[in-house]
């Protein structure tokens, strides 16, 4: 797998340099923080699925032009498998990921404060929401806001996306809440999360409002840590024009 960068808006781009070279390359993923590094001012970590028990990452410390030998995105031993959700960096310089968690239940997310070389898991708040029994099962996903907080996203049991944040690096998190309106949708899929300003979040996702009527939406926190936070939900499609009606479209990837 190679990776290539432009600094013109993509006018142009640098030859492309080896970033991983395991055979099994899947759920690629790759992100930056300004994690302290001697030739460049920003640190690039990769993460593939490498077939392997933990997501297999590696770094960059010069813009993308070399990098380092792959190590397990995860603590050794750590049984999670390697399908993982998107990486994200944070301004303080570390590194999330989420998938499941090291035991192979629940889900986790993995911390990395050296540029992408050991990481430490740090468990999400699962005990109610339970996982999903589908292929949302493989990832949580992760994002952090502007004063580094971590906001994560994951499916649960009932197939309803469940959020939890964290203002201690994943340390301790939030209770679960479920984020979807409490009407009119059956199940999700595709979970999607970014962050902005502190305690600004917003969420995307698919959802069957009944008969395999799947519709994109979107909900948005601005005041995730308040003790009852307002979420709004908005239907991104037009009504009467859905993304798919495929049976179980957002349990299977729509087939993809």
């Amino acid at each position: 797998m190679t990776v290539e960068w432009s600094d013109n808006e993509g006018a142009s781009w640098s030859p492309p340099t080896p970033a991983t070279s395991y055979s099994v390359q899947d759920h690629q993923t790759i992100s930056s923080s300004p994690y302290p590094a001697a030739l460049h001012p920003t640190t690039w970590v990769f993460c593939i699925n490498g077939n392997w028990e933990a997501p297999l990452c590696s770094t960059s410390f010069d813009g993308g032009n070399t990098w380092s030998p792959e190590v397990p995105g995860a603590p050794l031993g750590c049984g999670s498998g390697g399908l993982s959700a998107h990486i994200e960096g944070g301004a303080n310089g570390n590194f999330y990921r989420g998938n499941a968690g090291c035991s192979g239940s629940g889900y986790s997310i993995y911390r990395s404060t050296d540029g992408g070389f050991t990481w430490t898991e740090h468990p999400l708040p699962t005990d109610e929401s339970g996982t999903a029994d589908t292929w949302n099962a493989e990832e949580a996903q992760v994002a952090i806001d502007d004063d580094d907080n971590v906001h994560a996203m994951w499916m649960g049991s009932d197939n309803m996306p469940y959020y939890a944040y964290s203002r201690d690096e994943g340390e301790t998190w939030s209770n679960a809440m479920m984020i979807a309106p409490p009407a009119g949708i059956v199940g999700t899929g595709f979970p999607v999360v970014t962050a902005g300003a502190a305690g600004k979040v917003a969420f995307g996702y698919v959802g069957d409002a009944g008969n395999n009527t799947w519709n994109g939406y979107m909900t948005v926190i601005t005041d995730a840590f308040n003790e009852n936070p307002l979420m709004t939900t908005i239907q991104i499609n037009e009504p009467g024009n859905p993304l798919d009606t495929e049976d179980g479209c957002g349990y299977n990837r729509c087939g993809g």
